[in-house]
């Protein structure tokens, strides 16, 4: 996920990361990728391993745990995308030289 955000986004490559979780048996991990300097080097980072609640006493403690973990992924997709979305705008560009004028062919089919 990293490489494509990075291949339209080159100059953003150290802001970027990438979030997944690691769901084995009953626990959960938040797993991060990124690249934090230069760009070749890429980083892997995770959490260690939360339980998933196993019984009703541990259920407050437990579920917490998980719940934090999503919303710490869920802010880092969110600074993402708002650092994706922030990007300037394309030109317009007109072409004027005869020579370089497309044509459209006409289309003759007809829809029913």
């Amino acid at each position: 996920m990293v490489a494509v955000q990075v291949r339209t986004n080159i100059n953003k490559i150290n802001a970027l990361v990438t979030v997944g979780y690691l769901m084995m048996g009953l626990n959960l991990e938040l797993v991060v990728m990124d690249v934090p300097k230069g760009k070749y080097v890429t980083r892997v980072t995770r959490t260690e391993k939360f339980p998933f609640p196993g019984t009703i006493r541990s259920f407050s403690a437990d579920f917490l745990s998980l719940l934090e973990l999503a919303w710490k992924g869920r802010e880092m997709m969110r600074m993402n995308l708002d650092l994706l979305n922030q990007r300037k705008r394309k030109a317009s560009v007109l072409v004027t030289r005869e020579e370089e004028n497309i044509t459209i062919a006409p289309s003759f089919s007809q829809q029913h």
